[in-house]
């Protein structure tokens, strides 16, 4: 289903109450041709897209600040506070950044759905990466991906958005698994051929 009959069937739902920040655009003829129509409907779905779009740059940057003292931390938090790492302050620092991210997810996924983007993406990077720094990075193309994928499918198949981004999760997750997993799986049953 094109994205322009999405918003033309999204724009009825005024007489529930439901009122944008913008005005409702009352066709799909007066849809400027400069605002790319899944904008539109994102904008339309989750009007606080500005402010969680904000929240997810400003957490990404505030993870790569503190970075080398999150993996000292994580490590051995006393070896860290020995070192001088403010172990404390960043570990505050880090459940802030996390409880701002659950709370602008909640809007978008549903809260019981925020958990499985929190550990979904992480264990994913954790099968492809080999450092902490590679983790991190792949946990965010992982967990990017699977939002902007799960809100494309759930347009497209007029589903919930929360189920479908848990569901793309989880399949982003099994096909790494797989794809991770099968040359071991294929080098250990070479190996016992040629023991016998």
């Amino acid at each position: 289903m094109p994205f322009l009959l999405i918003v033309s069937r999204l724009l009825t739902i005024e007489d529930v109450g439901f009122t944008p920040k913008e005005t409702i655009i009352s066709c799909p003829e007066d849809i400027p041709p400069s605002i790319p129509p899944a904008l539109l409907v994102l904008n339309f779905i989750f009007p606080d897209l500005d402010l969680i779009s904000w929240i997810c740059i400003s957490s990404i940057l505030i993870l790569f600040i503190i970075r080398s003292g999150l993996l000292a931390i994580t490590v051995d938090p006393l070896a860290a506070a020995v070192q001088g790492i403010p172990v404390r302050s960043i570990g505050l620092l880090f459940s802030v950044v996390t409880a701002a991210v659950v709370v602008s997810m909640v809007q978008v996924v549903g809260a019981l759905l925020v958990t499985s983007l929190l550990v979904t993406p992480a264990a994913t990077a954790q099968l492809v990466g080999r450092s902490f720094r590679t983790c991190m990075i792949w946990t965010q193309i992982f967990g990017l991906s699977s939002v902007l994928l799960g809100l494309y499918f759930s347009a497209e198949n007029d589903t919930g958005s929360g189920s479908m981004i848990a569901l793309v999760a989880a399949i982003i997750f099994c096909l790494t698994a797989i794809i991770t997993y099968i040359p071991n799986l294929l080098n250990y049953t070479n190996s016992k051929s040629f023991e016998e």
